[in-house]
C-alpha cells in the first residue's frame, strides 16, 4: 500500500496543537511566572514578587495593610492596589527584600494574625504622591574651630561593603548595588553577567539595579537576583 508523502507530517502537525489546545483547556498551559505563584496564598517572604501590589501581600499573608504600611515606612496615601516594584523609583531606600524580611517575621509570630482581615477599599485612580528629596543637613560652626571634618564612605549612597571572606548572595542584591559591584562582591565575572541579562558588553558597569529596571533594560530586579544565582551555581 503507497502512504501519501505529506500523511505523517500532517499527523504529527494535528497532533501537536492537540497537545496544546488541551493544556490551554484544561488550565495546566503556563506562560507567565506570575500563574506559578497564588498571592493569596503566600506562605514565606521568598514568595513576595515585585509585580505583587501592597494589597495582595497584605491579604495573602493576613498582615493588616496599616500595619505593613508602618513597617515599611509607605505614606498612608499611598493606593493599597499600587505595585511594590513602582515604590522602589519612588520611596528611597524601598527594597522588595525588605518586604519579604517583614513578611517573614510576621509570619514567624501567627498569634498576631488576623484571621478575619478588613476588607480593602475598591481601587481609584489616586497618583503616588510626591515624596521629596531629603534637605542635607547644613553644620554651622559655633565657637573656636573652623568646624571642619572629613567623614568616611564615598558619598554615593550605595549598599555598605561585605565583612572580608563573604560572598554576596543573589537574593541579597538589592537596587542601590551596581553591575560592578555586584560582579567584584559576588565573584562572577562581569562579561558572563552581561551576557546572561543579554545586555551589550559595553553597558556601563556603574549603572545600578533601579536604573536598569527604570530604564527597562532589567524587567525587575528579581530577574538579575536569578542570573546571578544562577552564575554563582555555574549555570
Amino acid at each position: 500500500m503507497k502512504v501519501n508523502r505529506f500523511f505523517l507530517p500532517g499527523l504529527l502537525f494535528v497532533l501537536l496543537f492537540s497537545t496544546v489546545g488541551v493544556a490551554q483547556w484544561s488550565g495546566n498551559w503556563i506562560v507567565s511566572g506570575k500563574q506559578m505563584i497564588d498571592p493569596s496564598q503566600l506562605t514565606s517572604g521568598a514568595d513576595i514578587r515585585g509585580w505583587m501590589t501592597f494589597e495582595e501581600v497584605s491579604l495573602g499573608t493576613g498582615m493588616g495593610i496599616d500595619a505593613l504600611y508602618a513597617a515599611l515606612g509607605v505614606p498612608a496615601d499611598v493606593p493599597p492596589q499600587t505595585a511594590m516594584k513602582e515604590m522602589e523609583s519612588v520611596l528611597p531606600g524601598f527594597e522588595t527584600t525588605v518586604v519579604r524580611e517583614v513578611v517573614d517575621a510576621f509570619l514567624a509570630q501567627p498569634a498576631q494574625a488576623d484571621p478575619n482581615p478588613t476588607p480593602l477599599p475598591a481601587a481609584t485612580a489616586t497618583p503616588l504622591p510626591a515624596i521629596a528629596d531629603p534637605v542635607p543637613t547644613v553644620h554651622t560652626p559655633v565657637g573656636e574651630g573652623a568646624g571642619e571634618g572629613v567623614g568616611e564612605g564615598d558619598g554615593t549612597g550605595g549598599p555598605a561593603p561585605l565583612p572580608a571572606g563573604e560572598i554576596l548572595a543573589g537574593s541579597a542584591i538589592k537596587g542601590s548595588h551596581t553591575l560592578a559591584g555586584i560582579a567584584d562582591q559576588a565573584q562572577i565575572s562581569l562579561p558572563d553577567l552581561l551576557t546572561k541579562l543579554g545586555l551589550p558588553l559595553d553597558t556601563d558597569a556603574a549603572l545600578r539595579v533601579r536604573d536598569l529596571v527604570e530604564q527597562g533594560l532589567v524587567g525587575e530586579v528579581d530577574d538579575l537576583r536569578g542570573a546571578v544565582t544562577a552564575l554563582q551555581e555555574g549555570k
